[in-house]
């Protein structure tokens, strides 16, 4: 503190209230192909019909990504989404419209966006033309897109479709220099603006009410070009397809682009990482090489690619495509990552079809919501915890001996059960070499406490290295590990920060060091139940094993 340099009473506060935050661990990320939606962007999604109203509903380019999407959002309900596309092909459907002194109505405009981005699009209006419109994101989707327009001349008559009139949409008649917009998607009208074709125009509550800024900060659907060196009124227009809009499948290399997204824990926090665009081998080595291998605070749920058990001819081909999978194609050892033996054959509703679909999103939702009712470090797996929704048949139903080929070489089994239906049995990581790594659940357990104590520890930054800090230190992280004690995460810990640990050489080099000792609980896995036939003249005590 300052020096003092009259007599005085002075008040000072020093916070020694300090303590270890509680973080999220169930939010999701994944890159995928999708009819509709922002590209190369994280987009967070809380439920299905939010999934459908921002990347579209499934088809048969895009289901894999879809199902897996929706049916992670069916146990938990915080999702990051990246739209992956190959930007070279794909483009934006669009329509010219001609202003009113023209001939005709209206022409395709052969301005269609591809790898441009629409916000730097810079327009070329053909002759006569007066507005351009384009699907708000590239994909055939935006041909599903129609426009109607009504300038003030033709609105009291104009229709948006037949039997549908512009007045009976509006509340209001456009003034001189505005014009009406109505959006219509799947032949239903989703968005309607009366706006101006004046730059700099206001509304009547002082809003910006010029057709380009007003419609393209608000649509969901569309954006629009305004010719303002052609002073005519644009041509009303019955509703209108925009066309030329192209979805093209993303490269694997774009597809690690969208994933690379994720790389930076500083600015992105995610927990699971699943591999959701069309499942492959060398997006799966990208996301444990360059994202969770690289952050150390997330993990990684795979799946083995779709060839290796749908439509195998046996089992026990099955199984050792696994491992071949395993051991061979993805040929990695890491604890922050998974692998799961199987896909499942699931109803699409949205196209009355059944589709093979892979387990990681179902995984990361067991996951995701273990955390929640349970705590982080409980295994996703089992029959309390991992029984796999939505589900008709997976691909193969491995036996015990399959079973134990598969977690000998750390793939995660699931199976049919009889009574209990479709079942994780297993939660086994990647890694090669023996350890408690080797599980999920105590994984689970180092990441979030490392991730816990790092944050809390940050504000020890710039303090001095004295006794009082390091005392200070331990003070915060012992009723943290206390209470995972008591929430069965921990059987034991002890945490040194002293001058042990901190010695003069230590100190001198600015470094503050804690060591912090943790016995994990570990889960039971291997259920041995022992019967003893015992003779009614034998006492128990004579039999039963003393400590």
């Amino acid at each position: 503190m300052a020096f003092i340099l009259s007599p005085s009473v002075n008040v000072f506060e020093r916070d020694l209230s300090t303590t270890v935050p509680a973080l999220p661990t169930s939010i999701t990320g994944m890159v995928g192909r999708f009819q509709w939606g922002a590209c190369n962007a994280i987009v967070g999604v809380t439920n299905d019909k939010e999934l459908v109203d921002l990347f579209g509903e499934p088809n048969d380019s895009t289901y894999e990504s879809f199902f897996s999407a929706w049916n992670y959002l069916q146990y938990a309900n915080n999702l990051l989404v990246v739209r992956a596309i190959d930007e070279t092909t794909a483009k934006n459907a669009g329509l010219e419209v001609l202003d009113a002194t023209t001939t005709g109505t209206a022409a395709i405009a052969d301005l269609i966006l591809n790898d441009e981005a629409i916000e730097e699009y810079v327009p070329t209006f053909g002759a006569d033309a007066k507005l351009q419109f384009f699907g708000k994101y590239p994909g055939g989707r935006g041909n599903d897109i129609k426009i109607a327009t009504a300038n003030s001349t033709d609105f009291a008559t104009a229709d948006i479709v037949t039997g549908t009139s512009f007045s009976s949409v509006f509340d209001y008649v456009p003034a001189a220099g505005e014009v009406a917009v109505v959006v219509l998607v799947d032949d239903e009208i989703i968005e309607s603006y009366i706006v101006s074709l004046t730059i700099g125009a206001k509304d009547f509550e002082g809003n910006n009410n010029y057709i380009e800024e007003y419609i393209n900060r608000r649509s969901k659907w569309i954006v629009v070009y305004d010719d303002d060196t052609n002073v005519d009124d644009p041509d009303s227009l019955e509703a209108t397809s925009l066309a030329g809009g192209v979805g093209a499948a993303p490269s694997t290399g774009e597809v690690n682009i969208g994933y690379s997204l994720f790389d930076n824990a500083e600015e992105v926090d995610v927990n699971i990482i699943i591999d959701a665009a069309n499942t492959n081998v060398t997006v799966q080595q990208h996301i444990i090489d360059n994202i969770v291998e690289s952050r150390k605070d997330c993990l990684a749920y795979l799946t083995v690619e779709k060839d290796a058990v749908v439509g195998v001819a046996t089992v026990s081909a099955a199984i050792t495509n696994c491992v071949t999978y395993r051991d061979t194609d993805l040929a990695r050892s890491t604890s922050y990552g998974a692998l799961y033996g199987n896909w499942k054959y699931q109803y699409d509703n949205y196209n009355d079809k059944y589709r093979w679909l892979p387990v990681s999103g179902d995984i990361a939702g067991i996951t995701a919501q273990t955390h929640y009712t349970r705590d982080p470090w409980f295994a996703p797996a089992g029959y309390n915890r991992g029984i796999i929704k939505n589900t008709t048949k997976l691909a193969i139903n491995p036996n015990r001996g399959h079973r134990d080929t598969l977690y000998k070489e750390f793939v995660n089994p699931l199976v049919k059960d009889s009574d209990a239906g479709f079942v994780v049995l297993g939660q086994k990581t990647l890694i090669s070499t023996p350890s408690t790594f080797s599980r999920l659940d105590v994984r689970w357990l180092f990441l979030v406490i490392e991730k816990a104590i790092a944050t809390a520890s940050k504000y020890f930054i710039m303090e001095k290295n004295t006794t009082f800090t390091r005392r200070q230190f331990v003070s915060m992280v012992n009723p943290y590990l206390r209470d995972i004690v008591g929430r069965e995460g921990i059987e034991d810990f002890y945490v040194q920060c002293d001058d042990v640990n901190n010695n003069a050489e230590v100190r001198a080099r600015n470094e503050f060091i804690a060591d912090i000792f943790i016995k994990p609980t570990l889960t039971a896995e291997f259920i041995l139940l022992y019967f003893t036939n015992v003779k009614g003249s034998v006492s128990f005590e004579e039999v039963i094993k003393k400590a």
